[in-house]
């Protein structure tokens, strides 16, 4: 075992590691897996069999300056709900959730040189086009999303405040992807 490693920081690193892409885990992901208390969950992103990204939640303050203000000055105000540090590869980002006036959600996610990735706002589902109120049905939460990827709108089904199911939806009501949200135990056997 690795000195001052617990033997689940390294089962998560061994797990990652054998479905990871490259092979290899970002030294800053293992000294943070290290580094946490377990409890607060971390998040893997599975596509296509391998995983592409993985996140850990962290503290507002332990956002880079930098970040932070931009962030702030893109979505100013509003309640912390969730703030993530996300590795896709070597690239870092991040990724800072709010709630304004108890219902409406925004999410933003930015790369450590503050460049957009990704940012996304609800809007009422009568506001979609046809085709996406038909195709999403009754949703908990339901976003408009623009950024690297294609413009698309986002129906969440379980709660809002943690689904566990999230389609992407084109303006034609086609699915663009389809995300689930599974709880998962790492466990050790001798």
């Amino acid at each position: 075992m690795i000195r001052g490693m617990s033997s689940r920081a390294l089962l998560w690193i061994m797990a990652l590691t054998a479905c990871t892409s490259t092979g290899t885990i970002p030294a800053e992901v293992t000294r943070s897996l290290e580094d946490r208390q377990f409890g607060a969950p971390a998040r893997i992103e599975i596509e296509n069999g391998r995983i592409v990204a993985w996140g850990l939640p962290i503290a507002l303050r332990d956002l880079p300056e930098r970040v932070a203000r931009a962030a702030d000055s893109i979505q100013p105000g509003g309640d912390l709900v969730a703030v993530h540090s996300i590795w896709r590869g070597d690239e870092r980002s991040f990724q800072i959730e709010k709630r304004y006036d108890g219902a409406e959600w925004r999410s933003l996610e930015l790369a450590e040189d503050t460049a957009v990735i990704m940012r996304s706002h609800s809007i009422p589902l009568d506001d979609a086009p046809e085709p996406v109120r038909q195709a999403a049905g009754d949703s908990a939460r339901f976003e408009f999303v623009q950024g690297r990827r294609p413009d698309r709108y986002r129906a969440s089904y379980g709660t809002a405040d943690a689904p566990d199911r999230v389609v992407e939806f084109f303006a034609d009501g086609t699915v663009y992807r389809e995300i689930r949200t599974h709880s998962a135990h790492l466990r050790a056997v001798r």
